[in-house]
């Protein structure tokens, strides 16, 4: 009886929470530990920590307190911070006017030669490889120990001046702020510009490949480009958008629900395939990212936004999460109609297969009434996914309940019909 009115107040505080959250946030130096309304890029680590670069040094935000790290105070080589990512080792690379910057959180390490000072962007492969594109010197890729360079004196790539990078399973896109499109399949560069393909302008800026495998490409002063390379077919949106304002695309990111972020110079897009809305005009969009909870951060000349169509859920709902390993992710897809995937992990550092946990998955709706029991059973640590099928079930917000041994994990999934 205690555990089922345990289960209920946390699902009524949850809810209370989500209602009250509200759908678009600003973080500026006015209210907020950012050193710069210049935001650049964003990254998360595995405690949901955000790693903010800027125009003036890197801002870490846990939730609670903000962190700033400059020349004045860290190793950080220079204040012009133009890229950040996390690795899957949890180390923080950070492109900066200065060179590439590794922090593991006690010591900096500091990569200055051709190249690194003119970083478009980093990216991390499933092999913890670090890809860097660059303005100047090419293609970069390095596995901790030896840096391998791609440039037109050295490989087959058709361009050093690189503005963005995209990964599609193990293949790399590559955008040129002059010669196109670049594909790299880890063997073979081919080339797409305007007089092989329908690319329709050379001078590009961003790309992002979404859940069909399309790849969306924002140009200079000439709005966006979609390419399905399946079918090798082309289609240029500045004929489909008429109402679209500051025609260079300058981000462009995909989110879970499958729905496409376009920043301008002056405005935000977002487009479902069908339907183009203009959301807030806070200008120069320079990075969009999206949190394991579906936050979609926009790094802007204005500080930083965030937006969830369901309410932003905030770190501090992060509490919930259980020690170490123990958690649920983003259920797939979300909002949902019929049918959602739900993947949770069993694990604690140290431990092995033969430790089982007791594992209790159930669906419960917004006024604590239990739905369906997923899983009851013991598991051995590692990862899992359930169907959980809502055909004859009312649309609105109910919670998945992962309780393992006497540790509870609250999860909001949204139904839609």
């Amino acid at each position: 009886m205690k555990k089922l009115l345990l289960i209920m107040f946390i699902l009524i505080s949850v809810s209370v929470l989500v209602q009250a959250q509200p759908q678009w946030v600003n973080y500026t130096p006015q209210n907020s530990g950012l050193p710069s309304f210049s935001i650049s890029d964003i990254a998360f680590d595995t405690l949901n920590r955000k790693w903010i670069s800027t125009l003036n040094g890197i801002a870490m935000f846990d939730g609670t307190n903000w962190t700033v790290y400059d020349t004045n105070n860290s190793g950080l080589p220079g204040n012009n911070v133009y890229n950040i990512v996390v690795d899957r080792k949890d180390i923080i690379w950070a492109a900066t006017n200065n060179g590439l910057a590794r922090f593991d959180g006690s010591n900096w390490i500091i990569y200055d030669t051709l190249g690194f000072n003119e970083i478009s962007r980093i990216l991390v492969d499933s092999n913890n490889i670090k890809w860097v594109s660059s303005y100047l010197g090419g293609l970069m890729k390095y596995n901790d120990t030896i840096w391998v360079y791609y440039r037109t004196d050295n490989s087959g790539i058709q361009s050093n001046t690189l503005s963005d990078l995209a990964f599609e399973g193990h293949v790399k896109w590559i955008t040129t702020a002059y010669n196109g499109l670049i594909r790299y399949n880890d063997t073979t560069f081919i080339n797409y510009t305007t007089t092989n393909s329908g690319i329709g302008s050379n001078l590009l800026r961003c790309i992002s490949v979404d859940r069909n495998g399309d790849k969306w490409i924002g140009r200079f002063l000439n709005y966006a480009v979609k390419y399905d390379s399946k079918n090798n077919t082309w289609i240029n949106y500045n004929n489909y958008w008429p109402g679209l304002l500051g025609s260079t695309v300058t981000s462009v990111y995909n989110d879970i629900r499958n729905v496409k972020w376009f920043g301008t110079l002056d405005y935000l897009f977002s487009f479902n395939d069908t339907v183009l809305l203009t959301h807030n005009s806070a200008g120069f969009y320079k990075t969009i990212k999206e949190d394991k909870y579906n936050n979609l951060w926009f790094c802007t000349g204005y500080g930083v936004y965030v937006h969830n169509p369901n309410g932003i859920v905030s770190v501090k709902e992060d509490d919930l999460t259980l020690p170490n390993k123990f958690y649920v992710y983003q259920n797939y897809p979300n909002p949902f109609n019929c049918e959602t995937k739900i993947k949770y992990k069993i694990a604690r550092r140290g431990e092995t297969s033969n430790n089982s946990k007791y594992v209790s998955l159930k669906i419960y709706d917004i006024l604590g009434k239990e739905i369906t029991t997923l899983v009851n059973k013991k598991q051995d640590i590692g990862e899992y996914e359930v169907n959980f099928k809502g055909n004859n079930l009312a649309g609105g917000i109910y919670f998945a309940v992962l309780k393992i041994d006497s540790k509870v994990k609250v999860h909001k999934i949204v139904l839609q019909k």
